[in-house]
């Protein structure tokens, strides 16, 4: 199985010089004005499902979210996550196997600036604020020994590459890192993610337009 484990503080350099060296030739503020202003939101939605770490421990998250885009330069999003399948860390103490799991559910609202937009392809800069509940089980050979529950507000950013299959379909894929300042020890970890994006404006505009499913582009 493929896994990309990317250590949270490596990840954080390289963003954070991306970053910096991205706001010094481009004016965000003025630019999330001139596009909120002049363009009319277009609705977006679709899964948001990516493969993640806590600490080195794999985890899969599923999520769903739904938002405005304006322009194909800026969009807002709120979006719902939750964990399954979730890998158990293993360690052997003395004569004793103690397993421990992590998992997390949580409700955000995000924000994605394009920095990068030609033909089919464009580049994002991804950022994201949650609010949920974090959960820790520890077993000690088989046995329940510990069972913990967190108020965790995960913040999540990266970098995100767009392709667009069709005019109202495309694929993504995001390279990012998950901080929790609450809990940081329990929830800090990487992520990358592939998926589908629907522009649901574009599929409402062509089914009103009575073109239907079957004629989409």
């Amino acid at each position: 199985m493929f896994r990309l484990n990317i250590k949270p503080v490596f990840l954080l350099f390289f963003l954070g010089k991306t970053f910096v060296s991205f706001s010094q030739t481009v004016n965000v503020k003025d630019t999330l004005v001139y596009y909120t202003q002049n363009y009319k939101p277009k609705l977006i939605g679709g899964f948001h499902n990516r493969n993640a770490f806590i600490s080195s421990i794999p985890i899969k998250v599923y999520g769903a979210r739904i938002g405005v885009e304006y322009g194909e330069k800026i969009s807002f999003n709120f979006g719902l996550y939750t964990t399954f399948k979730v890998g158990i860390q293993t360690t052997i103490k003395d004569t004793d196997t103690i397993k421990k799991s992590r998992t997390f559910n949580y409700a955000s609202l995000s924000a994605e600036y394009t920095f990068y937009n030609r033909g089919r392809w464009n580049f994002a800069f991804p950022i994201m604020l949650g609010m949920g509940a974090g959960f820790k089980e520890t077993t000690t050979n088989g046995i329940l020994s510990e069972k913990n529950s967190f108020f965790i507000m995960p913040i999540e950013t990266g970098v995100k590459a767009h392709y667009s299959i069709l005019d109202w379909l495309g694929a993504e894929s995001t390279l990012g890192i998950r901080l929790s300042p609450l809990n940081a020890s329990e929830f800090n970890g990487s992520f990358y993610s592939f998926g589908v994006n629907i522009y649901l404006g574009k599929v409402y505009k062509l089914i009103k337009e009575q073109k239907g499913f079957e004629n989409l582009p």
